[in-house]
């Protein structure tokens, strides 16, 4: 694979995300920024960018199963993850729970994390 230059890397990186415009996509992230997550990134929003109406309902049942059967780490896993359940906004968890704004990237890397465990 041929290595390309920054200055060709972020011709292609405009070209591709023009392309991506034009097909209604629509970035949860932002650029250049700490808190990256877009303010109005919902949890809803990423799990219906991939799934359909019933494999949302196998989706949240199978996470409501792994809350009342895992054994979480901490309380606020576990209240994350209820949180996640009930389809709260990634940032009102992070307000809700760790009571500051910028909390949206440690409550999405729970999340994820404990996607994983779940096998979801």
């Amino acid at each position: 694979m041929k290595k390309i230059s920054k200055e060709e890397f972020k011709q292609l990186e405009v070209l591709w995300y023009r392309k991506l415009a034009n097909t209604g996509f629509k970035d949860i992230e932002r650029k250049n920024q700490d808190d990256w997550l877009k303010d109005e990134t919902h949890t809803s929003t990423i799990i219906n960018a991939y799934i359909n109406r019933e494999q949302r309902e196998k989706y949240f049942e199978k996470a409501w199963q792994f809350m009342h059967e895992f054994e979480f780490e901490s309380e606020l896993d576990k209240s994350i993850w209820e949180c996640h359940c009930d389809g709260m906004s990634i940032r009102d968890i992070a307000l809700k729970l760790l009571h500051k704004e910028g909390g949206r990237g440690v409550v999405f890397l729970r999340i994820r994390k404990l996607k994983g465990l779940a096998k979801l």
